[in-house]
């Protein structure tokens, strides 16, 4: 959970100055100097000496922007554009709605109010939260112990503890345990459902799972990125959720762990990961 950062006077009734401040996120393919890119974003600012933001400023503040995009686009960036904010009531008038998606002009505009506890579809938001919530546990959790209520090797039930990785905090299983349990909570699931659930801006009352093709299109999507493939490439196919496993036992192999400590840090009963060793040495 975020708090906005209040201070003694600015909540007070009087004259104030309000600041809206549009920003986005930059286009990844433009060249860092370029206009729109991740390194120089494009930003609106409207200042006005008023006690709060009324329906018609905030539309008219949405009226400018995509006027100004419609008047001067990046190809291929701007075809498409989606604004991300939070519940207040302006943002949540008919008036707000029509005037950004009822454009007729060659750039498309759509709403996504108040993003659900996803990345791809509240990427500012979502950060914010994660950061936040590390601060909070940050000087309090240094373990966990997950329950693996069913796995492959029938070891169901099986209690495996995980230490805080301080030096590596975007791979730490500690913190990535704990954004799972604050989503749950953010949620308001059921203690009878698994934990690792997400709802979609659609739905947001219901909760869906991660699934097997999921894992798989996400995978597929890091390796084109990482290794700069095409997404028609061959070498795609080869890729399954079981990709993980067998990345992790070449990887603790190459980093000189013995063969029993990979068995069972990767829960297998057998030593069958051993042909999976093909490219370690």
């Amino acid at each position: 959970m975020c708090y906005r950062v209040r201070k003694e006077g600015h909540y007070k009734v009087g004259n104030k100055l309000t600041c809206l401040l549009e920003i986005e996120p930059g286009d990844h393919r433009l060249p860092p100097q370029q206009l729109g890119s991740v390194e120089n974003p494009r930003r609106w600012v409207r200042c006005i000496q008023n006690g709060g933001t009324t329906v018609v400023v905030f539309r008219d503040f949405c009226d400018h922007i995509c006027s100004d995009i419609e008047a001067n686009p990046i190809p291929d960036t701007d075809d498409h554009r989606v604004f991300l904010w939070d519940n207040l009531r302006s943002h949540h008038a008919a008036y707000v709605n029509q005037t950004v998606t009822g454009r007729t002009g060659p750039c498309r505009f759509t709403i996504v109010p108040r993003p659900p506890y996803q990345p791809k579809y509240g990427p500012i938001e979502y950060k914010i939260c994660d950061l936040t919530h590390e601060v909070a546990i940050t000087p309090v959790v240094e373990y966990v112990k997950i329950r693996w209520r069913f796995q492959k090797n029938k070891d169901n039930g099986q209690i495996i503890p995980y230490k805080r990785d301080r030096a590596r905090p975007d791979v730490c299983p500690v913190l990535a345990a704990s954004r799972i349990i604050l989503r749950a909570s953010s949620l308001n699931l059921p203690p009878s459902l698994p934990l690792a659930v997400y709802s979609t801006a659609s739905s947001p009352d219901t909760f869906s799972h991660i699934t097997s093709s999921q894992v798989v299109n996400f995978l597929c999507r890091s390796a084109i990125a990482t290794l700069r493939l095409k997404p028609n490439d061959k070498s795609l196919q080869r890729w399954t959720c079981h990709s993980i496993r067998v990345t992790a036992a070449n990887l603790l192999h190459r980093a000189g762990m013995s063969d029993s400590y990979i068995q069972t840090r990767l829960r297998w009963k057998s030593n069958t990961f051993l042909m999976y060793l093909r490219n370690s040495f």
